[in-house]
């Protein structure tokens, strides 16, 4: 079963506007942990000191190449992508993308709970997309919260809606997922990710959408942001 996904010229107009300034922001950073890393594990007199270095010059390769690799996926929208929706088990996959997002965004100040159950649940989808989505949305979750994020997977009788929830600033004022695809303030590539996600969720016959967390507010802060991806069945 296949699914075409639809165009997004505000996307792709975001993409062409602020690829470069993404790329070379996206690059420095990991690319910067990995030299830090090489340069301190010839100056580390443990093992376990020196085992430390190594796990942080994998998290920066890991970076990298998921960069590569996003890039690569928005070229493919751009040209038109027919999303090959296979039957799979939507719990395993989510399992699967957030383990991806904590490897790569993972903080020791922020706990990440899931609420997705333990039984499968099958329904066509396209592993690829919907996995390298997944994992995105779950990444800014953990860049932007202060102490929490929250996975739930809530399946209804059309659709199953993973809502990701963090207690960080939440969304600006007026955002709209749909229309600028501008990026929380602050904080480079969401609304790529963004963009993306939304692409992906059409392209399953269903939606994104953004709205407040649930989570309490970081120390009586303001309401985080929600993402919920819904999947149709």
């Amino acid at each position: 079963m296949t699914a075409k996904a639809p165009a997004s010229p505000e996307a792709f107009a975001y993409v062409t506007q602020q690829l470069l300034r993404q790329v070379a922001h996206d690059i420095r950073s990991p690319a910067g942990v990995v030299q830090n890393a090489i340069e301190e594990l010839s100056q580390r007199e443990t093992p376990e000191e020196r085992a430390a270095m190594m796990v942080m010059a994998n998290r920066g390769v890991r970076r990298l190449l998921r960069l590569a690799d996003r890039l690569s996926m928005v070229a493919e929208l751009q040209r038109g992508v027919t999303f090959d929706r296979q039957p799979g088990d939507l719990r395993n996959l989510v399992d699967t993308a957030t383990e991806h997002a904590l490897v790569l965004q993972g903080r020791r100040n922020v706990v990440l709970d899931r609420a997705i159950g333990d039984d499968a649940l099958s329904l066509p989808l396209d592993a690829r997309w919907l996995s390298a989505a997944t994992c995105e949305v779950v990444s800014n979750a953990l860049r932007f919260a202060r102490s929490r994020v929250q996975v739930t997977m809530r399946p209804t009788e059309k659709s199953v809606e993973l809502v990701v929830e963090d207690d960080g600033p939440g969304f600006p004022e007026g955002f709209d997922p749909g229309g600028s695809f501008a990026p929380r303030e602050g904080v480079q590539g969401l609304g790529l990710s963004l963009a993306m996600a939304i692409d992906v969720c059409k392209g399953h016959a269903g939606d994104l959408r953004i709205h407040r967390s649930t989570l309490p507010p970081y120390r009586a802060g303001a309401a985080g942001a929600a993402v919920t991806l819904e999947i149709s069945r």
